[in-house]
């Protein structure tokens, strides 16, 4: 796999008012536009061709999107509705450099109307993708917002996770932090990708405590890119200042290297022994702890 890895995220509009083949050529010249500089992956919101279009793989959607990852030899994310034999799904559909689907994650939480309004039936599983430059994981929106999402993803590998989100305000408002703790707490890059109604939803952020957040966008359209350092992510999932003092370290010189520290590895600590609670609470419980 490769050290380096340039990724585009596209923050684009998705009028509801359009029919389904304006919003595909909106999404595909915004692609063009990114693959002019010559990205590994290029990341679309979600339902990046509107909230009516319900696609198929094959289909008109995935084959020209299909194209222009092809014409750039570049990996592309489009979070599409999907038509599937068990129902429709919330999707994140990953296309490779040569423009086939390459792997489809299916929105595990979904958003309160999305089953009764639309008839979206819920994934039941985090798969991460191989990458010929990294392990990839994917995730929608609401996703986010729980911490087990980006903690399963980690756990199987990943080390970019993708969120594609329409997340409206208040919820928007935190949104930068979520990624900057998921990022942190399970050493992965977080490329999250919002639309134009939600602003300021789309940013790059690195698992650091100081300068974490790699390139971010104001409102409007547009299109923002970082590098990210994979040969420094491996290198720090294997060796922390914290795991490397010897006894006879004098505090001081403990405390200056703490002080220099750029992440750490919060997974070796992990206690999963003692989390027995977090699959046990199901049913009725769920409403009561809510008030």
């Amino acid at each position: 796999m490769k050290d380096r890895a340039r990724v585009v995220a596209i923050q684009m509009p998705i009028p509801t008012e359009n029919g389904r083949d304006e919003n595909l050529s909106i999404a595909c010249d915004l692609l063009d536009r990114a693959g002019s500089r010559q990205p590994d992956l290029v990341c679309l919101p979600e339902l990046c061709v509107g909230l009516k279009v319900i696609s198929t793989i094959p289909g008109v959607e995935t084959e020209k999107i299909g194209e222009v990852a092809r014409k750039y030899g570049m990996y592309v994310v489009a979070p599409l509705y999907i038509q599937k034999e068990e129902g429709v799904f919330n999707c994140s559909v990953l296309f490779g450099r040569n423009g086939a689907v390459a792997g489809c994650y299916e929105k595990v939480h979904l958003w309160p109307w999305e089953a009764p309004v639309f008839g979206v039936k819920a994934g039941s599983s985090f798969p991460v993708f191989i990458t010929d430059f990294s392990v990839l994981g994917l995730c929608i929106c609401h996703d986010h917002q729980f911490p087990e999402t980006s903690r399963s993803l980690a756990l199987t590998g990943a080390e970019i996770i993708h969120c594609a989100t329409r997340m409206p305000d208040p919820f928007q408002l935190p949104w930068l932090e979520f990624s900057r703790i998921r990022a942190l707490e399970n050493q992965v890059y977080v490329v999250s990708v919002g639309s134009t109604f939600n602003e300021c939803s789309t940013h790059i952020v690195a698992p650091r405590f100081r300068g974490a957040v790699l390139a971010a966008s104001g409102p409007g359209t547009h299109l923002i890119e970082a590098e990210l350092d994979l040969d420094w992510l491996r290198k720090q999932r294997r060796v922390s200042p914290l795991y490397n003092f010897p006894n006879d370290v004098p505090n001081q010189e403990c405390e200056d290297r703490l002080k220099e520290t750029e992440s750490h590895c919060f997974l070796r600590e992990r206690r999963p022994e003692a989390y027995s609670g977090l699959t046990e609470w199901v049913g009725e419980t769920d409403t009561d702890a809510c008030g």
